[in-house]
């Protein structure tokens, strides 16, 4: 399990696409030709193994780079969250109005560049009113 996570959080995603191809193709081909088995009286059609497998393919594609997207999304909000728990640390450390101006300046407009929307929003609009609260007591 540990190999699979793995797999999933760091490979490229071209090799995912190709994971979930495979197995989505062989999934999709297996269970048309099984059920053409099963009940072929009710549909008057049958399919034959070879047309079984280029459904199959042709599903998996679909399916394979609906799998690749929903991974690319979910790195890209991993990175989100990670670098937004990072940019907290520096407003708590942040003793000065310079430094405060820096991070909001540089580190807090990266962040709001990787923001997608919805949670990622309140998260950048708690991090902001964070950063004023602060600028407002700090002496300096």
């Amino acid at each position: 399990m540990k190999k699979l996570n793995n797999f999933i959080d760091k490979a490229p995603l071209w090799q995912i696409f190709i994971v979930g191809w495979f197995f989505s193709s062989v999934f999709i081909a297996s269970n048309i030709y099984v059920f053409n088995l099963i009940e072929p009286s009710s549909t008057k059609l049958i399919i034959s193994g070879i047309n079984c497998i280029k459904i199959g393919i042709i599903m998996g594609i679909l399916i394979g780079f609906m799998f690749m997207i929903m991974l690319s999304m979910g790195r890209e909000s991993q990175i989100f969250w990670d670098y937004s728990k990072e940019v907290e640390s520096l407003i708590d450390k942040a003793e000065t109005k310079e430094s405060l101006q820096s991070i909001f300046d540089n580190e807090f407009q990266d962040l709001r560049e990787k923001c997608w929307g919805g949670p990622q929003i309140q998260e950048l609009n708690r991090l902001y009113t964070i950063i004023k609260t602060k600028n407002k007591y700090i002496n300096k």
